[in-house]
Parts: C-alpha cells; structure tokens; sequence
C-alpha cells in the first residue's frame, strides 16, 4: 500500500460494520478496539462490504468528514491489490476514534435487516442509549425509536399502589434507586457501594427487602417490565399495546441465595 497526501476537506466517509458490531461502538462510544487501531472508510455510499463477515445485517455509518478531520488525520490509500474503483475510495485513520458520535451524520442499516429480530437486548439498549445521547445523528436503524423514549419518560418509574412516585431511565437507575432507597446503609463502604452501582439493574437490584413496599416499572427494547407485589394493579398499562413482562418481586438472585443458605445449614437432627 502506498500513503498519499492527507485529505482536508474530505465530505462524506461510509464505515460499515455489523449489527453486533455497531452495538458495539454504540456502548463505548467509540470505533477501533484499541487507541492505535486502524479505521478504514470509504466514499462509496453504495459499498456495503463487511470483510469476514457472513451475516446478512450489516450498518452503514455516514461520517461527516470535514468534522473527523479538524482533529485526526485521514490518509487516503492506494491498494494495489483491489480494484481502481475501490482504491480511489478508500481513506483511513490510524487511530481509535472516540467519543464516536459527535463525528456521525447517520446510521442506516443495510439489506433490509431486522434489529429487533437479529440483535440482543442488551445490543439492542446499547444502540437506543446512544441515539438518546446523540439526538442529531439521523437514525434509521430503528425507526421507532423515538415511540420507545416516549414511552420509557412517560411510564419507567418507582410506584407505590399502581402510582408512580420516583421516575428513573435504565442509565440513571443505580444512583437514583441508591439514593432513593437510602441504600447507604446497606452498601455502607466504598467497595459495596461501587459493586451495586456498576451491576445494579431494576430485574435483579435492590432484593425486595429494601424497596419498602414499593414496585419498579421499567421499558427497555423487549417491552415493559413489571416487578410488583399485586400486578393487578398495573393493568393499565396494556394500553400501551407493548409486550408485557412480569417479574416475581423477589428478584431470582434473591431466591438463589436463600436456596443456597437451606443447602449449607447444617441441621442440629437428622432428617429422615
């Protein structure tokens, strides 16, 4: 391969890359797996070519090149061993890019895949929590994006009898359910604190001891979630015409726990 001159005022670069892939860089907010990885772009917008890859659900992510360029240097290259067409087009960047949003213009998703088919639900919440964050780029990966926030703002919350009383979002939900909850005094060291924080989640965190009575109702890609002590009371939220989940009150961490406490007592008789 042969370097040429830097580009300055280069328009639109194309980067495509899996489903899995973008879910990815969308959870980091990056693109390049390392701070000396290697990004290549190209000019076509019809090249949708993912090397090594052999699933049908590529994304195509439209660059604005002018603003990547104000701060990395984007090389075009000449390779020698794909065709002139091809060579004209591509450019790199030998560094990681991040925060990666600030420099997309669009997502679009090729072959006509499904996301919510194809894609996890934690993919799937990493995509959606960087759209929320990066209002600007124009996404046409999953339309009806903007009906799910929506829907989380109006309806995610702690409720107390079918009332909500404290709303939260999936992001804000470890600081705001520790503070709310007063779960200080629970996780009352620093180490403690810190592990709640980094793995709580409304499914699992806090154990139904320290919610007080209270219920959590949440929205992510797959639906709403109901973890409730009556979930007759949250009827109502059929109407909404959103798939329905719901969850015991005790969380299944919870119940693993005291199943394995029965497991380690030793009894002081012998059963019989």
């Amino acid at each position: 391969m042969t370097k040429l001159d830097e580009a300055k005022q280069v328009g639109l670069l194309f980067h495509c890359t899996t489903l899995e892939g973008f879910a990815d860089m969308a959870g980091h907010d990056r693109i390049g797996k390392y701070l000396d990885s290697t990004v290549c772009f190209s000019r076509d917008r019809n090249y949708n070519h993912v090397v090594g890859s052999m699933t049908p659900q590529h994304v195509q992510l439209v660059f604005d090149g002018d603003r990547l360029s104000n701060k990395y240097k984007i090389i075009p290259y000449d390779d020698h061993f794909t065709s002139r067409k091809r060579s004209e087009s591509e450019e790199r960047v030998e560094n990681q890019i991040t925060p990666l949003g600030p420099y997309l213009l669009a997502v679009n998703l090729i072959n006509n895949g499904d996301v919510k088919k194809y894609a996890s639900t934690s993919e799937k919440d990493n995509i959606i929590e960087f759209f929320k964050k990066y209002p600007h780029i124009r996404n046409n990966l999953l339309p009806d994006l903007s009906k799910l926030i929506k829907l989380e703002k109006e309806i995610t919350g702690f409720y107390d009898n079918g009332v909500k009383v404290k709303p939260f979002t999936l992001k804000s939900y470890p600081r705001i359910s520790f503070n709310y909850l007063e779960l200080d005094t629970v996780y009352d060291d620093e180490e403690s604190e810190c592990y709640y924080l980094m793995s709580a989640c409304p499914d699992e965190f806090p154990y139904s001891l320290y919610l007080h009575g209270l219920d959590i109702v949440y929205v992510d890609s797959s639906g709403i979630w109901i973890r409730a002590q009556k979930q007759s009371q949250y009827s109502f939220l059929e109407k909404y015409n959103f798939p329905i989940n719901r969850l015991p009150y005790k969380s299944h961490l919870e119940t693993e726990g005291q199943e394995n406490e029965e497991e380690d007592y030793e009894y002081p008789f012998e059963i019989l």
